[in-house]
């Protein structure tokens, strides 16, 4: 049997799919005052997908059907993208010490992402206080690890470097943000550890096998 021939889909034809989804669902969908697809409008559930504006570097919200149009690079005339769902532990050694090398003197916390836009693998450092960014130069040895690794904006690798040895993680980038807001909340600041402890164990349990 052939394979299925897959093709990606064209800025026009983008476009026009977004708008018909757009008009049926105006016409279908009840009000209301849940989260709604950023896209389209329509009603979005608890688990959803993300899809990042590669200007901006916004988040938006979106349903299945508009997460699949933003899947394949380059959708949406290339100013949008889908985060994937890949979550995976990462157990090479080299790989960790080497990163866990260049995380900055006292910082514990931090993920690193390819910025398309730049060129560059940003790293960023999120704390109770903000976000802190940096960039890695290009003689690093890590740096060529980590552009074969990671996909471009929508993917980082995140790691909690503790006292009793770092734990890193291949993740989506939503989760990322997902942790900063999480540690800028005043309420999640009087137990940092047991906050982190609860996240990274939540991400152990999504990992890939």
């Amino acid at each position: 049997m052939m394979a299925e021939e897959r093709r990606t889909a064209q800025p026009d034809e983008t476009e026009a799919a977004l708008a018909l989804i757009r008009a049926v669902r105006r016409r279908v969908r009840a009000i209301s005052d849940g989260e709604s697809c950023d896209f389209c409008g329509e009603t979005l559930g608890p688990e959803h997908g993300h899809v990042l504006g590669l200007l901006d570097r916004r988040l938006r919200c979106a349903c299945r059907a508009c997460y699949l149009l933003f899947l394949p690079r380059g959708a949406g005339r290339g100013r949008f993208c889908a985060v994937p769902q890949r979550y995976r532990a990462v157990r090479d050694s080299t790989l960790v010490q080497e990163w866990t090398g260049v995380i900055c003197g006292p910082v514990q916390l931090a993920f690193a992402f390819l910025h398309s836009g730049t060129g560059r693998i940003t790293v960023c450092y999120p704390s109770p206080q903000g976000l802190a960014e940096s960039f890695l130069p290009d003689g690093v040895p890590i740096v060529s690890a980590l552009r074969s690794l990671l996909q471009p904006d929508v993917e980082a690798l995140l790691c909690w470097r503790r006292a009793v040895g770092a734990v890193t993680f291949l993740v989506p980038i939503d989760v990322c943000y997902e942790l900063v807001a999480r540690l800028r909340l005043p309420s999640n600041r009087t137990d940092l550890d047991a906050l982190l402890e609860e996240f990274f164990d939540r991400l152990h349990s999504r990992c890939e096998e």
